[in-house]
């Protein structure tokens, strides 16, 4: 366990630039929002978990738009993949992840295992051109026999690996394993736990009973450092929070080469209540990192299901290379959109 010490002092942010979007993001609910920045078609692409606040849907929106501030709120859209029976991804999608690895477009997300199932698995899609904009298509199914969601990647171009983290359930726990992918949706060995619900701030009533960690995101410093970001508790919970993993060194699919900091680096602030489920993205010209999360804009001490918006700001990193997020932005509040050069 690293105990966290918070003493770094965020750079000023100017608000008074031209050109600026506000959070949230749109006026629908968009939980497990995911933007990246897509170099060759000089635009952004969002995606996240369609249909009602509870279920979902059984569908896939991309969203696409060359000025960040129109993103989710005057974007293009356009349906990319559903769920079928030929290809054996039944029922509702969840928290659907973008990626760019090797020169080629996938979606990674969850489905149920069979018509009317409340268990899911990991499926991948790859896109069937250049352009995510033309759809995907299956690529592979992951570990169709264990309750798996949430998944994210990272890809190791030094050692030209590429690994999976995602939210499974063990023994009526929702923990975060990793493993090895020998390609995009082929894994390789067994996966690895490599955290647990054990935290005070991770087990606030109700979610002592029915414990979770999930939404795991890879985050790599400037300087080398490798972290993954997790959120606890319920994603309806006013302490819905984020918390942080550091790879340590040695296997990296092992329990043993990663450590928990005791505390979580985003909470709820600013009229904002439980912000998690964030990835993260560059800006167009790779000077700024960018944190991309939901959130609740009220207070929701009963744990109904909510609207969760997307909200999007900049981050920053240390000197030592430690991942800082500070307070969660304001709603309606100018802020400047991502550094085009």
């Amino acid at each position: 366990m690293i105990v966290l010490n918070e003493q770094f002092n965020l750079p000023a942010i100017n608000n008074s630039c031209k050109k600026a979007f506000f959070n949230p993001m749109g006026n629908e609910g968009h939980p497990d929002p995911c933007i990246i920045y897509c170099e060759k078609e000089k635009c952004y692409y969002g995606i996240s978990t369609c249909g009602n606040e509870f279920w979902g849907a059984d569908c896939l929106i991309l969203h696409r738009s060359e000025n960040f501030e129109d993103m989710f709120v005057n974007s293009e859209s356009c349906l990319v993949y559903r769920s079928n029976s030929e290809d054996e991804t039944y029922g509702y999608l969840w928290a659907p992840e973008l990626h760019f690895i090797k020169g080629k477009w996938y979606i990674y997300t969850s489905c149920e295992n069979a018509p009317n199932d409340d268990k899911k698995h990991i499926i991948v899609l790859e896109a069937k051109t250049d352009s995510p904009f033309d759809g995907f298509k299956l690529c592979g199914h992951i570990n169709r026999d264990v309750f798996s969601i949430d998944p994210t990647v990272y890809f190791d171009e030094k050692c030209d690996e590429l690994y999976l983290c995602c939210s499974t359930v063990i023994d009526g726990v929702q923990t975060l394993s990793i493993q090895k992918l020998k390609t995009p949706s082929e894994p390789v060995g067994e996966f690895a736990i490599i955290a647990k619900p054990e935290l005070e701030w991770e087990l606030v009533p109700p979610y002592d009973k029915i414990p979770i960690v999930e939404g795991g995101y890879f985050v790599k410093s400037p300087n080398g450092r490798l972290f993954i970001t997790y959120s606890a508790n319920g994603c309806w919970s006013d302490d819905y929070a984020i918390g942080l993993l550091e790879y340590k060194g040695g296997n990296i699919v092992s329990s043993d080469s990663w450590e928990k900091y005791s505390l979580p680096i985003a909470i709820k602030s600013n009229g904002n209540f439980g912000p998690g489920h964030a990835t993260f993205f560059y800006s167009p010209n790779k000077s700024e990192l960018w944190i991309c999360y939901h959130c609740l804009e009220m207070s929701n001490p009963e744990n109904r299901p909510m609207k969760r918006k997307c909200h999007c700001q900049r981050v920053f990193f240390d000197e030592t290379g430690f991942l800082h997020i500070g307070e969660l932005t304001k709603c309606g509040v100018p802020y400047p959109v991502p550094s085009l050069n």
